[in-house]
């Protein structure tokens, strides 16, 4: 069957429909001549199905639109993926060109990242075509070196290798009977992976104890097998799918105690 597509927004001269991409039942419109950010600054229209019959729209825009960049000139899907091209944006000269990927937020919306080739110059046209699948984009820009022969290149675009996570900062320990409890904020890096747990290691003035390792991404654990009466401090570490990754800085001292046990009675004597 067919089902005819037209921005709720629209207008006249937006070019809506000039480039379009379909992943699965996500389909992606641009609208390249779209004024929002500025005339002909552009945008793109994601369509999922609402359940009815229907579809749902959400509109992008680039955050730091403006006039002229001809956003949405391009576009392409892969998944819940999205890449915009915006072949006449001047980040690296005069219509050097751009492109902006668009992945879930979590909450209802879209997170954006910003494309520009390493060696952008003006009229290059980065942005003018653009590819995903996975996490894998290709951008178009076919004027490179303009105004000579015009020979166009190709960029793509991969992951950077995942590396080990960043330190964590760390809390506070708070002693109990031979343990204590350790508490710490997570990286502000995951090196590209996932933290998939921490390794909590106690000193002994300026000696390392043995370390403790949770599989877990809690943020506050309990160190046990510690003695009553020695004073301890702990640094944590986070791990992902690459390795262990640095330490934090120190906690502050504290000593595991026990309650004292009963005294022994002695006799009273009466006045």
């Amino acid at each position: 069957g067919e089902t005819k597509l037209t921005a709720s927004d629209r207008a006249d001269y937006d070019s809506f429909g000039g480039s379009v991409a379909v992943s699965g039942d996500t389909v992606v419109v641009g609208a390249h001549l779209d004024d929002d950010g500025g005339s002909n600054s552009g945008s793109a229209y994601v369509y999922t199905p609402d359940g009815l019959g229907g579809y749902s729209e959400a509109k992008l825009t680039a955050s730091d639109a403006a006039a002229d960049n001809r956003f949405g000139a391009s576009v392409g899907v892969s998944g819940d993926t999205i890449v915009v091209g915006a072949y006449l944006d001047d980040d690296g000269g005069s219509r050097s060109g751009s492109a902006y990927v668009y992945t879930p937020d979590g909450l209802g919306g879209y997170s954006e990242a910003k494309l520009t080739a390493s060696d952008a110059a003006a009229f290059d046209g980065f942005g003018a075509s653009v590819g995903v699948s996975g996490d894998t984009f290709v951008v178009g820009a076919p004027r490179v070196d303009y105004p000579a022969a015009e020979p166009g290149s190709a960029y793509v675009f991969t992951p950077a290798p995942a590396t080990v996570p960043g330190a964590p900062t760390i809390g506070s320990a708070t002693a109990g009977n031979g343990q204590a409890t350790v508490s710490w904020t997570a990286p502000s890096s995951n090196g590209g992976a996932a933290i998939t747990g921490y390794v909590v290691t106690p000193y002994v003035g300026l000696s390392p104890q043995t370390p403790t390792t949770f599989a877990s991404t809690d943020l506050t654990q309990v160190v046990t097998g510690l003695t009553n009466g020695t004073t301890y401090r702990f640094r944590v570490q986070a791990i992902n799918s690459v390795g262990t990754g640095p330490f934090s800085t120190v906690t502050n001292p504290v000593t595991p105690a026990t309650e004292p046990g009963a005294p022994t009675i002695g006799s009273a004597t009466a006045g």
